[in-house]
């Protein structure tokens, strides 16, 4: 669709081709979730045809849309996502250009910040959260800013996409507990309704029907080292040893790890064995010794902004998605004879 270059349009004329009110503009801009998706749709299509973005400058909050990169994160506790917001925020410094950074609060939806996010004209916009769907990614994209999502895909919207190739990940982590002779599995999942969760999952259940084993066992966390020793007290009472357990971070596989040290005084990589993910530096400490899958987060971030860069320069580059695969770091957390 062309878009009629006028800056200086308004609400008004946006709700005049789309043949609706201007509340019902503003409402569309804002996470009004009474608003019908097709309603909203319409005043979309309606702005982007008429280059129009609700302007921050006049209520004093940002000065000019040349220099900013939004960056939105959901609520997450999981390190990773921290180390890739260090990173991102150090190669967007170095470009030159402004960080604009919204996060969700805890238990609430990142499409709750709409109403913020979209008042800042900005050059692109950084997705870090994990849930399957978002009206800012299909609100973005009707306004023609480019748009890359990090660690996940979206279902909603055609954007640019960074992420680990989980589904493999997953299915070497089979691999190396079968090859030390592990036949019962569990796995300790994060956000269950998130895509990387549910690849992993995906990947770990695959492989082992294909090596003809059953269903791993399946707990649930949210990311936290205390998540983890909950899910592994419920564990404890199901699971025959030994017991191959896969975690979707490290935080939860070292509160895990406690509980069966400490707790159960139980044997870690002989009754049960754990590998994390994110390769966090506190696996590896003597004390856990965690084997964990490490996510390339540095190539990441910068292969993320380069095709952020990329696409602010070129509108119409046809939606990049590049998967990474992942290292297997191996300790003694696996290992049941060290």
């Amino acid at each position: 669709m062309d878009g009629i270059k006028n800056n200086k349009s308004t609400s008004k004329d946006v709700a005049r081709l789309a043949g609706v009110s201007q509340s019902t503009v503003s409402r569309a801009f804002s996470k009004d979730g009474r608003l019908h998706f097709e309603t909203r749709k319409k005043v979309m299509d309606a702005a982007k045809i008429l280059n129009y973005q609700p302007n921050a400058f006049a209520r004093g909050l940002v000065s000019s849309s040349s220099s900013f990169i939004g960056v939105i994160k959901g609520h997450n506790l999981n390190p990773a996502f921290s180390e890739m917001l260090s990173e991102l925020t150090y190669l967007i410094q170095r470009s030159d250009r402004h960080i604009l950074y919204f996060e969700a609060p805890k238990n609430q939806p990142i499409d709750n910040l709409m109403s913020k996010v979209l008042q800042y004209q900005v050059q692109g916009i950084i997705l870090l959260y994990t849930s399957l769907s978002s009206e800012i990614t299909y609100a973005y994209e009707m306004l023609n800013v480019p748009v890359v999502q990090i660690f996940r895909r979206s279902a909603v919207g055609k954007t640019n996409i960074v992420m680990p190739d989980n589904y493999l990940a997953a299915a070497e982590a089979v691999e190396l507990f079968v090859k030390k002779g592990f036949c019962n599995f569990a796995y300790i999942a994060g956000e269950v309704d998130s895509s990387s969760n549910m690849e992993r999952q995906f990947g770990f259940s695959r492989r082992l029907h294909q090596l003809g084993f059953p269903d791993p066992l399946l707990l649930s966390g949210d990311y936290t080292y205390e998540s983890g020793k909950a899910a592994m007290y419920k564990l404890a009472k199901k699971a025959k040893t030994p017991c191959a357990v896969l975690a979707a971070n490290d935080m939860m596989a070292l509160g895990a790890t406690d509980v069966v040290k400490y707790d159960l005084g139980l044997r870690v990589g002989k009754d049960f064995a754990f590998i994390g993910f994110d390769n966090s530096f506190m696996g590896e400490w003597p004390p856990y010794s965690l084997t964990s899958i490490k996510q390339p987060v540095s190539e990441m971030a910068k292969d993320a902004l380069d095709i952020l860069f990329q696409n602010i320069n070129d509108k119409d580059m046809v939606p990049v998605e590049k998967k990474y695969k992942l290292d297997l770091i191996e300790r003694n957390s696996t290992n049941p004879n060290p």
